[in-house]
């Protein structure tokens, strides 16, 4: 069911269950949630979402994860509201001119959302 994209509130409802029962049992069969995530560095996938939002430039998160889906790319939100953010960025501020405050609030960002 973690393979059709089921997560695991919805397991546990389907199979009527609570949530640590699903845990369990997906320890108990060597099921890491983490595997269903796609290895990518932060600059390839501030690449993928450059090349999405120069299509798409006033797209969100919901819709530039549907993109990265469609691609077979499946990153951690927090993940993605970082590369959001930086790309944002890049745009509004030449490369060479990110001064101070632009790095601290990229980096207050990064801790917010642990990435």
């Amino acid at each position: 069911m973690i393979s059709l994209g089921y997560k695991t509130t919805q397991i546990a409802n389907i199979l009527g269950v609570s949530r640590p029962t699903v845990y369990r049992m997906m320890h108990d069969a060597n099921i890491n949630l983490a595997d269903r995530y796609t290895n990518i560095s932060a600059s390839e996938l501030d690449q993928k979402v450059s090349n999405i939002k120069s299509d798409h430039p006033n797209i969100g998160e919901v819709m530039a994860e549907g993109h990265l889906r469609a691609e077979g790319i499946k990153v951690r939100r927090s993940a993605l509201r970082t590369s959001l953010l930086r790309v944002d960025l890049q745009v509004l501020l030449k490369d060479d001119e990110l001064n101070f405050a632009t790095e601290n609030m990229i980096i207050q960002t990064q801790i917010m959302y642990g990435t």
